[in-house]
């Protein structure tokens, strides 16, 4: 509702456009939003309405006339260390070939080129209407920091495998960074633990790693259920994966037919549970996802990496029509083509058809910013949120008239480049 006059501050700013996307209400045509000096979303609706309660002629005017105003995005699950490895692995046969690639290029790139990377990429995001990230860390002491000098925000997961950060000294050592990054007052990035897999990490690891987080309040993210290689292992104790782990040194706890599925396994080692953002989540049967719904787990779908690794495709539908909520990641660099939110969602109106435009938006936007804790400011166009908002043009050739039309215009037929930042009042 908007404000009564007697309540109205001053140096207001107003910034009109054809359409709002507010994400958590519909579409509203000829808009405005009224932002305050400090940066924060004051009002918003329909410009006929609230010129009757402001007077604009007395604001700063941005005007975005021929635009869609929409809350920038977010990347829920991204690996900024792995930015300069993009259009360097060789070609490769199936996921476990991807893996082995990965590592041999991880010994071959210099230290400086990451840096870079990491850099150039967040710098990239954030130009592609990109500002809430949750980010896998593989040298948290050294690519966090640079992470945190960028535009964005969000979580940096420190990933812990067996192999590199698994001893007990070292996750308590990480648990009382994190607990001092975290009390750090307005910091742009908040810090969390992340076992990488079921099948690089030891049950007690992931325990461990789970119970913590969701003592401090801060999400456990996990790859789960991506690849066949990955439930061949869990089903038989056997397979690709198996044979990769060994020749690395790793042992597994996996078996013939004693968890079936990485979900059930999940689930038997009691770290399913509402404080979980689920990664990939593709190879899934009807059990695994009743399991993931009745924990409240969260869903965190990578449609263009899926897509780039063929692992196949998520059953988004069905997680939905379970209730789980779903957000979108663009993964790695060097595991998809572009860090572009607009394709992702072009992905899956591709794959997934009879999803709601309507859905798909929220899964870029108010989901994932609920799924990393900071959808008290980001996420949606609401009353004392941060006025951190992207334009999008019309087309010049037709004219919307339906909510409808303009968010299907959003996820079929927009792009990064089409992107202006309003964060000129930020």
């Amino acid at each position: 509702m908007p404000f009564h006059k007697t309540h109205i501050p001053d140096n207001l700013s107003v910034i009109k456009a054809d359409w709002l996307v507010p994400v958590t209400a519909a579409p509203i045509g000829d808009c405005a939003v009224i932002v305050t000096d400090d940066g924060t979303i004051y009002d918003s609706g329909s410009r006929s309405i609230l010129e009757t309660i402001y007077d604009f002629g007395k604001m700063q005017t941005v005007d975005m006339s021929g635009h869609i105003l929409m809350p920038a995005l977010v990347n829920a699950h991204t690996h900024l260390y792995y930015s300069a490895f993009r259009n360097q692995l060789p070609h490769w046969n199936d996921f476990i070939g991807w893996i082995e690639g990965l590592l041999a290029a991880k010994q071959t790139v210099a230290r400086e080129d990451i840096a870079a990377g990491i850099s150039e990429y967040a710098t990239l995001m954030y130009r592609r209407g990109i500002s809430l990230i949750g980010n896998i860390c593989s040298d948290y002491f050294w690519d966090a920091d640079i992470t945190a000098k960028t535009g964005l925000r969000g979580i940096n997961f420190i990933e812990v495998t067996e192999k590199n950060y698994g001893s007990s000294q070292f996750l308590n050592d990480m648990m009382r960074r994190i607990e001092a990054d975290n009390n750090i007052k307005d910091a742009r990035f908040r810090s969390a633990l992340a076992p990488h897999s079921i099948y690089s990490c030891t049950p007690d690891i992931i325990k461990t790693i789970s119970d913590y987080n969701l003592k401090i309040g801060i999400p456990t993210c996990i790859h789960l259920a991506e690849s066949a290689e990955e439930t061949e292992l869990v089903s038989s104790g056997k397979g690709r994966m198996k044979d990769f782990l060994s020749g690395r040194g790793i042992k597994t706890v996996f078996s013939a037919k004693k968890h079936e599925s990485p979900v059930r396994y999940m689930n038997a080692i009691g770290s399913l549970n509402s404080n979980l953002l689920a990664i990939h989540l593709i190879h899934l049967d009807e059990e695994d996802i009743s399991i993931l719904a009745g924990e409240g787990v969260r869903a965190i779908t990578c449609p263009g990496s899926n897509r780039f690794l063929r692992v196949g495709v998520a059953p988004l539908e069905k997680l939905l029509a379970a209730g789980l909520s779903i957000s979108i990641g663009t993964d790695s660099a060097a595991g998809n083509d572009d860090p572009d939110i607009f394709r992702e969602m072009r992905i899956i109106r591709e794959e997934h058809p009879r999803i709601p435009a309507t859905k798909i938006i929220e899964m870029a936007t108010i989901n994932g910013a609920r799924a990393l804790g900071w959808n008290s400011e980001y996420g949606s166009i609401e009353k004392g949120k941060k006025a951190d908002l992207i334009a999008l043009p019309l087309p010049k050739e037709r004219t919307f008239t339906k909510t409808y039309d303009v968010e299907e215009y959003i996820i079929t037929e927009c792009c990064s480049d089409d992107v202006t930042r309003l964060n000129l009042l930020i």
